[in-house]
């Protein structure tokens, strides 16, 4: 019941309104604009990855035209943690990470851990970012995928 009443209070706030997304290549600051969507790799540094998620990383690039989508790995290309992510204001991404998911408290307005992804919401803004090994023995994701978030909400 409460996590309906979660999706539901999302979906209200979706509705209030959208924006457009802006391109920004990474390290770029992002617009202060309020209409507009930062670029996910201008939410944070090559060096703040590898502090949270506690290896070497690297920005693989950008998975979208408009910079929406930002993919980070392990500077060794062959094992370690890779995040792909993105900032969005389409609650039905939300909606779909949440489905079943684990709260994670003190992570913006509200944030969801479902074993592979962790998503955020801070304002009306949603961070959605998947986590996963590559080359690597299986082992905790749950910790530096909330490290990581930690960075990138408090610049959204």
């Amino acid at each position: 019941m409460k996590r309906l009443l979660i999706l539901l209070a999302f979906a209200a706030i979706a509705a209030a309104g959208c924006a457009r997304e802006a391109a920004v290549a990474p390290g770029e600051a992002p617009s202060t604009a309020e209409t507009t969507i930062p670029a996910a790799c201008a939410l944070i540094t090559e060096e703040e990855a590898s502090e949270a998620l506690g290896q070497p990383s690297k920005f693989r690039g950008v998975a979208a035209d408009d910079g929406s989508n930002c993919i980070i790995d392990p500077v060794t290309g062959d094992s370690g943690i890779s995040v792909d992510f993105r900032i969005t204001e389409d609650v039905s991404a939300w909606q779909l990470e949440a489905a079943n998911a684990e709260t994670i408290s003190g992570l913006g307005d509200v944030a969801v851990w479902n074993g592979s992804a962790i998503a955020a919401k801070k304002g009306d803004r949603y961070l959605i970012a998947n986590v996963s090994r590559i080359g690597a023995p299986a082992g905790d994701l749950k910790t530096p995928a909330t490290a990581f978030a930690r960075k990138v909400v408090e610049k959204m």
